[in-house]
């Protein structure tokens, strides 16, 4: 039997944290994407709405709009596969998180109070560029 490891998700992005690429590496961008579910609870007449946050992880040698490019606000359409993280928090204790590594990433809409955009992600150098203090007190001045 094949497995499949498959997420499909429209939602609109949060935060975007674009990480460009140093040392023959790869430029991706981590994006917060929310999805909504609506629905209606009978026993108490109510409409509820549930928000749900994805954490997005996508790399820019696929064939993505630019990904510094992606603005709070803007509506994705996003196919890719989920990966489980484990990491040791500053408490000592493991940790665990789930990320969504992006196979196709569209632009559907962008987000009508950001109409000029200009990338205002926040752009962070990869590590191997973190050397100087000034670069990391202040990531978007390059």
């Amino acid at each position: 039997m094949e497995q499949i490891n498959r997420v499909e998700l429209r939602g609109i992005v949060g935060n975007t944290h674009y990480y460009d690429a140093a040392d023959g590496g790869q430029a991706f961008a981590r994006i917060s994407l929310v999805t909504k579910h609506a629905y209606h609870k009978p026993s108490t007449g109510e409409d509820i709405v549930e928000s749900t946050w994805h954490n997005v992880i996508a790399n820019q040698n696929r064939n993505f709009p630019p990904l510094d490019k992606i603005c709070k606000g803007d509506t994705l359409h996003i196919v890719g596969r989920l990966r489980n993280n484990k990491f040791v928090g500053q408490d000592g204790q493991d940790r665990y998180s789930n990320d969504v590594v992006a196979l196709t990433l569209e632009k559907e809409a962008e987000s009508a109070t950001n109409q000029f955009c200009f990338s205002n992600s926040l752009k962070i150098a990869s590590p191997a560029r973190r050397g100087n203090p000034l670069r990391r007190a202040f990531p978007w001045r390059g």
